[in-house]
């Protein structure tokens, strides 16, 4: 899985062929398989083809062209509440990384569809809302215009510097890799996971109480997208690298709620990652 993580790209362009149906009977068993968030949000996923929504729901599944050539969707729901997006971020990434793995192409879309299409293919109840989807199926060849000026405009191919993500101790220390030992891997894991516009808003501290995870917000980012935090999101899609890259390197350790007890100025506290449990 680690070579999965550092293999995981945003695909925007893809063949347009229907999905080998071996394959897309893979994804079925991905899709019904029970998903549970960190904080107890239970998301539920779809695969929804493009044109069956059409003439079933008389739905047109909508991208804003930003994505071309995919015929299949993967749509997902959960009900409302403070750690919902945390919790559908999480469980989505692992559903990407596994799709990856298969040899199978997505890309996260939070902002550019829209919410009431898949709604409406996804039959809502009335606390449920749509996070995000993402596009399965293989990669065109190549990359188009609009995909290069997208990735372009993102930094796509970037990643911030370890010295402004990772700390040790005080948000005055940065925590160099070799100095996080086991954890320089998980870590870096984690630095490349997606997020909303490659803002990459999370934020670790390392201390002898675990690894801190906080959200380190980018002012008014909030306001282009209001039907859902995205980069509440992205916190879960940070979550889901770190628990499968220590996974991969058989680190054990589970997720608490425990702030450090001295107060740290680096963003909202979301989680902590307590190593050996």
């Amino acid at each position: 899985m680690l070579e999965v993580i550092h293999r995981r790209r945003s695909v925007r362009r893809f063949d347009g062929q229907p999905m080998d149906p071996a394959q897309r009977a893979e994804v079925e068993v991905l899709l019904a398989r029970e998903r549970v968030g960190v904080f107890g949000g239970r998301p539920r996923f779809a695969w929804v083809e493009r044109d069956t929504a059409r003439t079933d729901k008389g739905v047109k599944l909508g991208t804003y062209g930003f994505i071309h050539g995919a015929r299949s969707f993967i749509a997902g729901a959960i009900a409302r509440g403070p750690a919902a997006e945390v919790d559908f971020g999480y469980a989505l990434e692992a559903i990407i990384l596994e799709l990856t793995a298969l040899g199978l192409g997505t890309c996260w879309l939070g902002g550019t569809f829209s919410r009431a299409e898949y709604g409406r293919v996804l039959g809502l109840a009335d606390d449920e809302f749509v996070p995000a989807v993402t596009p399965v199926g293989v990669a065109a060849e190549g990359r188009g215009a609009l995909d290069r000026l997208v990735r372009w405009g993102a930094k796509s191919d970037s990643r911030l510097p370890w010295e402004r993500l990772f700390f040790h101790g005080t948000p005055a220390q940065p925590l160099p890799r070799e100095a996080a030992g086991a954890y320089g891997e998980v870590l870096e894991a984690l630095r490349l996971a997606p997020s909303a516009s490659n803002k990459q808003p999370w934020r670790v501290l390392s201390n002898g109480e675990g690894f801190h995870l906080f959200l380190r917000r980018t002012p008014g980012y909030g306001k282009l997208v209001p039907a859902a935090d995205l980069q509440r999101i992205d916190m879960g899609i940070a979550m889901c690298h770190l628990e499968t890259a220590a996974a991969a390197l058989d680190l054990p350790g589970s997720w608490r709620v425990e702030p450090p007890t001295a107060p740290i100025n680096l963003g909202e506290y979301v989680v902590t990652w307590a190593p050996g449990d």
